[in-house]
């Protein structure tokens, strides 16, 4: 081969390595970059056993930056063999159409380059965009999951309250049901019947101070003055406003002893401040007049 023609294709490659080197850098970049973010994705993927918004992004933007800056490497290098082949017999350079050539590629290598640097750029953008949501929807689903707990426990509390509540309702009726058949058994005269109803009551409702002053006269009346006491003094520990408990005290104590007249007397104007009225109704109560006498207001 002349020299001339050695010469000339050397300024040939030389030119072309100068022309292509800003487009062959940034492809080379490219590929780099997206190699690593392709092994990453996969190992992340393998790890995970699953792929998320931000393991797609980089699985298929790496590969198809990758694909491009090869395929754009490709046209480079065929552009270059396609120019060296353009050497007249003498050596040189069709100087017009091959410097006209020359030109657009550079062009378009530069082009080249910008669009490749951009796609890298919208991939890394597409990649941080999956990612903040990938970070927004775990954040959203961790609050949602504590509602979902509090709702459960809230769900939970409430069929607790709703089972309370069934079992004070049917402890209520039965309670009422015993009171309502202790008190026909009372006015029937079958006074230890009514004390064991008005037991059966009190089971279901311990602390209803009512009841307790029913089963306190039924003892009363049965003689059983010391049972009586303890249970209407039961009656007003579970509800001392209830002037009516006071007002049976009162009669039990006259009916203890001449002693125990004082608290009797203190029990009766308690159950007189608490309801007016008493007083009328220990006047009008031939049994208390009986008991207590004129003693008494």
């Amino acid at each position: 081969m002349p020299a001339p023609d050695i010469k000339a294709r050397m300024d040939a490659v030389e030119r072309l390595t100068k022309l292509f080197q800003l487009e062959r850098m940034v492809h080379l970049g490219v590929t780099g970059l997206s190699l690593i973010m392709l092994l990453t994705s996969a190992g992340v993927l393998l790890y995970k056993g699953k792929a998320g918004p931000a393991e797609l992004t980089g699985l298929f933007g790496s590969s198809g930056l990758i694909t491009y800056s090869a395929g754009r490497l490709l046209f480079m290098w065929n552009e270059a063999l396609k120019l060296l082949g353009a050497t007249s017999d003498s050596g040189g350079l069709m100087d017009t159409a091959i410097d006209t050539r020359v030109d657009a590629l550079g062009r378009a290598s530069r082009k080249a380059a910008l669009l490749s640097m951009g796609g890298f750029l919208l991939v890394l953008g597409a990649l941080g965009y999956a990612l903040i949501s990938l970070r927004r929807l775990e954040r959203e689903s961790a609050e949602l999951e504590l509602r979902n707990s509090r709702l459960r426990v809230e769900l939970a509390t409430g069929a607790q309250q709703r089972d309370s509540l069934r079992a004070v309702v049917s402890q209520a009726r039965r309670a009422v049901a015993a009171t309502r058949a202790a008190i026909n058994a009372f006015h029937a005269g079958r006074l230890e019947d009514a004390l064991k109803l008005y037991g059966d009551a009190l089971d279901a409702d311990p602390e209803n101070a009512y009841v307790r002053n029913l089963q306190a006269y039924a003892l009363f009346r049965l003689g059983r003055l010391p049972d009586a006491l303890d249970a209407q003094r039961k009656s007003i520990a579970a509800d001392s406003m209830y002037a009516w408990g006071y007002f049976d005290l009162a009669r039990f104590l006259c009916a203890t002893d001449r002693d125990s007249v004082p608290a009797a007397r203190a029990a009766a104007l308690r159950a007189i401040a608490l309801r007016a009225e008493m007083r009328e109704i220990m006047r009008a109560d031939g049994e208390f007049r009986r008991v207590c006498g004129g003693q008494l207001p």
